[in-house]
């Protein structure tokens, strides 16, 4: 039902009946006195409370015509022939003043949010509503109009209720993470870690080698155990993954196999359509392209501002943050969420490191990039690294670095100086392109020379020794050794 549609004095009939889930007819007439209403008024008043009256009877469900019906009679003061809107609401329909106040509220956030009404069918409850109720009014209209221009710039058509909720949080961000308590899994690790090292200080000085080496693996499993519980992706350099938007376009060789093209094309094809396609080669070979169209979620930008837990963040591991279809105004945004989320971690990973070094000078030019952004950008063989290096050397951030994946050739780095940290992987899934294992001990040899952080993410399709084979999922080791070295960054 639109805003349109309940204004209008023609909305449906005037039903008298005020027995259903309300007070009697003599208390419809409580007051005998010569009405204050014009008869206008009161032809609008009936109608509305007969739309309430169907409401609260269960004969409708909507929720809008329910709230905006009390608002209009909040609005247009149509409970004038009572002491109080609260006692003509209590008369009426036998509502508590609290409850009757706060679906005139919500009616009127239904109205501010859009006129019209056709904007808000997403918002369907009062719960939907609740993050701007405690909120003053001067402050609801901050959110209400950040919401509204997020949804302007996303092209959204209706306004789903986690935008409310990002608004908001966005405003009036927490400023630091939540007291959190350990959940179960988190208590059992913690368990098992003293029950590993506890028995570790009990073996004597005099023990075999073979049970040292054990205990030793035993360490790692259990590392990684404790690392798992806050992961919720299989990248083995982040914790989690943060996609506050979807869609790309072809960049460079690195692109050819995206992994993101093929699930956007595939299984999320019903959720963001004609971001992504696929396409069949003469040869009867498929491969998977974004189209170029961008879709942006800012209903997900306030996601790590909810998250109690510190962690490190790979932001849009599906999209490239500073593709030139990403509007600035919405990269401004999602540098604000990560430097008001100080207590996490941003891994920023960009195909396109000349806007990232031309947004960040403009953005820190008086001052010093905070410490918890790690601004990056991808390169897969020596023509790459060339292109983009000049450009990453010019991006204002407290840590540079290279994802160096899926690594195609080899990598004369030169110079390294400016370089944080290095990320190195060969490509994985079908059609995967093979790593020489020399070109990522050179990469390692010229990390360790330069004193740059080395981090080997895995081999992919492919062995050490450069056969074919199923991926592994455990830790990736070169020459027998797990390289996974972070930067060292003083907050």
């Amino acid at each position: 039902m639109s805003n349109t549609e309940l204004d209008s004095p023609n909305l449906m009939g005037t039903d008298g009946d005020s027995s259903v889930n309300g007070a009697s007819n003599a208390n419809t007439n409580i007051n005998p006195k010569p009405s204050q209403l014009s008869a206008e008024e009161q032809a609008t008043q009936a109608q509305l409370e007969s739309s309430i009256r169907q409401c609260r009877a269960g004969q409708t469900g909507d929720f809008h015509l329910l709230a905006l019906a009390y608002h209009r009679i909040q609005r247009d003061k149509l409970y004038r022939d009572f002491p109080t809107e609260a006692a003509y609401f209590k008369a009426k329909f036998g509502t508590s003043r609290s409850h009757s106040l706060r679906l005139a509220q919500m009616g009127g956030l239904l109205f501010r949010l859009s006129p019209s009404g056709d904007m808000v069918n997403l918002l369907s409850s009062d719960a939907h509503l609740r993050p701007l109720l405690k909120l003053s009014e001067a402050e609801q209209d901050d959110v209400i109009a950040l919401a509204l221009r997020w949804a302007r710039i996303a092209k959204l058509v209706e306004i789903p209720a986690k935008l409310l909720t990002a608004a908001r949080t966005f405003q009036f961000p927490p400023s630091g993470p939540r007291e959190q308590k350990d959940s179960a899994q988190t208590k059992l690790a913690a368990k098992f870690v003293k029950a590993v090292n506890g028995t570790k200080s009990k073996l004597p000085v005099s023990v075999g080698t073979e049970v040292a080496k054990a205990f030793e693996e035993l360490d790692t499993e259990v590392e990684e155990i404790c690392k798992s519980i806050i992961s919720s992706t299989g990248i083995s350099w982040t914790n989690a993954t943060w996609n506050p938007l979807h869609g790309c376009t072809h960049a460079s060789k690195g692109c050819d196999g995206c992994y993101a093209a093929k699930q956007t094309a595939t299984r999320l094809a019903d959720v963001y359509p004609g971001l992504a396609a696929k396409k069949k080669s003469a040869t009867g070979k498929i491969t998977y392209f974004f189209t170029g169209i961008i879709k942006l979620l800012p209903q997900d930008l306030a996601d790590p501002l909810l998250d109690n837990i510190a962690k490190m963040f790979f932001v849009n591991s599906m999209s490239d943050l500073f593709h030139k279809n990403v509007p600035e105004e919405f990269i401004e945004a999602v540098f604000t969420v990560m430097e008001k989320a100080h207590w996490h971690t941003f891994q920023v990973l960009t195909k396109r490191p000349e806007r990232m070094a031309k947004f960040t000078q403009k953005r820190y030019a008086d001052k010093q990039p905070p410490t918890n952004i790690w601004l990056g950008t991808s390169t897969e063989n020596q023509a790459t690294y060339d292109e983009r290096r000049q450009h990453l050397l010019n991006t204002k951030a407290a840590v540079r670095w290279l994802s160096v994946e899926p690594l195609l050739g080899p990598i004369n780095f030169g110079s390294m100086e400016g370089l944080d940290w290095i990320v190195v992987g060969g490509e994985s899934g079908p059609g995967a392109r093979p790593m020489a294992k020399k070109w990522a001990t050179d990469i390692r040899d010229a990390c360790k020379t330069a004193g740059v952080p080395f981090f080997f993410k895995q081999w992919g399709a492919f062995s050490e020794a450069g056969k074919k084979e199923r991926e592994k999922t455990s830790p990736a080791t070169l020459d027998g050794v797990v390289h996974d070295a972070y930067p060292k960054i003083q907050k």
